[in-house]
């Protein structure tokens, strides 16, 4: 078994043939390879069960033990766009960047609001300790991480769409629920449906709280509350996040989607 972590900013994943792009992946998100590289591609699974193929160059091969080390105590950037300096000063060089989502270790913590943090190319630098928060591996109380992956969600309002995105760079209707549940420490199924290994499962849509799940054929939203839910669209005149109602008598209401609910899922179903 290979182990491997992204070394670029970001980078994405494509189908067997290279023709679409299926997902994003981030610096210092875990993958592990398989043996052979094909056309300067690399068949991967990532951390979180997802598969695709990623070009050789934006990923680092580690021993299991480096793999091991990496993966523990790691620290997420919160911020869509932040620069990793080559000294804690607001004056220093530029020797990096990183964006929303990306994993670091933390070296030192510094004074003055700076961290010495490691990158997943191996190289290290100074950022702004208000920019990355500690990994969340476990869950707590309901309501607060309910209210967790809506204001996650909120962060991305406006972000463009982008297919198979899953960034500030560009974001598709799944990658926004994936990216705002795994903030709150919990993983689920990368794409617009319930999947049973998985930890969100089906309940109705009369049993729907603030950061449940809405599906659509090939969409999937997060409902906020007061029948309105955010999700990333690819509507013509609203191609980006963007909160929509199933409350005819709102003004951001969408008949599209008011009738055409698949399912609704929870991870909090009982």
């Amino acid at each position: 078994m290979k182990y491997a972590i992204v070394k670029s900013v970001y980078a994405r994943l494509y189908n067997e043939d290279g023709t679409e792009t299926v997902d994003d992946v981030f610096s210092g998100w875990m993958v592990m390879p398989d043996d052979a590289a094909h056309n300067n591609m690399m068949r991967v699974v990532t951390w979180y069960g997802y598969t695709g193929y990623i070009l050789t160059d934006d990923i680092r091969i580690l021993s299991k033990e480096e793999f091991t080390r990496w993966t523990g105590g790691l620290c997420i950037v919160r911020e869509s766009y932040v620069d990793v300096l080559d000294a804690p000063d607001v004056r220093a060089d530029r020797i990096g960047s990183l964006i929303k989502g990306s994993f670091v270790k933390v070296l030192k913590e510094c004074k003055e609001g700076w961290t010495l943090i490691k990158q997943a190319d191996g190289a290290s630098g100074y950022i702004r300790s208000a920019y990355i928060v500690k990994r969340r591996m476990a869950y707590g109380d309901e309501q607060t991480v309910r209210r967790g992956i809506v204001s996650a969600a909120m962060s991305y309002y406006g972000v463009q769409y982008r297919w198979g995105g899953k960034s500030s760079l560009g974001m598709d209707c799944s990658g926004l629920a994936f990216m705002s549940y795994m903030f709150n420490g919990i993983i689920i199924y990368r794409d617009a449906q319930i999947n049973p290994e998985y930890p969100v499962k089906n309940i109705t849509c009369r049993q729907l709280e603030m950061g449940d799940l809405i599906y659509w054929p090939g969409h999937v939203a997060i409902y906020i509350g007061n029948c309105r839910y955010i999700h990333a669209t690819a509507a013509f005149d609203t191609p980006y996040v963007t909160v929509n109602s199933l409350n005819p008598c709102d003004d951001c209401y969408r008949d599209d989607l008011a009738k055409g609910i698949t399912a609704c899922g929870s991870f909090y179903a009982y």
